[in-house]
């Protein structure tokens, strides 16, 4: 067995899938650093701005790309660069959680994103070692899943399930996430 294959084996993980989301008209939400987690943000339609101000990093996320936030890095996504993000409390409130799970925020006429949301926890703290030796952020681009036509078939299973709303859909969601970690 490989060396990455015996850490992964090793390292307990947990997902948590929140809800797929259908961003419109402009908007901006900033999400708190937590470091015991790891969000990820999974792009299933349009595209959206992201900044990581303790990084100095602000980047276009397009449809097909997989964003991945470890040590749960403060950061902000939004429709365009210089629009201002809302805490993601008051942000949430003005958003309608439909039945389906879905967060719907603005004119969904006016739709720039959909995103599939939700965070990964490291059993044994922010102090692991696997999640130090992590890159603090991961911006994995369609174009560069070229060569794995797996993950973006993985990516359309994930959003037809999120979209579903059926009974049992956000298990399926929250395991799905989880295949590229094995």
């Amino acid at each position: 067995m490989d060396v990455l294959s015996e850490i992964l084996d090793k390292v307990e993980l947990t997902s948590s899938y929140w809800y797929r989301t259908s961003f419109a008209g402009d908007w901006g939400i900033s999400l708190p650093q937590e470091e015991n987690l790891a969000r990820f943000h999974i792009v299933t339609h349009g595209e959206f701005w992201y900044e990581v101000p303790k990084l100095k990093l602000k980047a276009l996320a397009e449809q097909g790309d997989i964003l991945i936030f470890f040590k749960g890095m403060e950061h902000t996504m939004a429709s365009a660069p210089k629009i201002k993000a809302e805490p993601a409390v008051e942000f949430r409130a003005k958003a309608n959680l439909t039945e389906a799970q879905v967060l719907e925020y603005g004119d969904q006429s006016k739709l720039k994103a959909n995103v599939v949301c939700g965070h990964f926890c490291f059993n044994g703290g922010p102090d692991h070692p696997f999640l130090n030796s992590l890159p603090n952020v991961v911006h994995i681009k369609s174009a560069d899943n070229s060569h794995s036509p797996w993950l973006a078939m993985l990516l359309s299973i994930i959003e037809q399930e999120a979209k579903s709303g059926l009974p049992g859909s956000n298990t399926l969601v929250r395991k799905l996430v989880m295949v590229p970690t094995y």
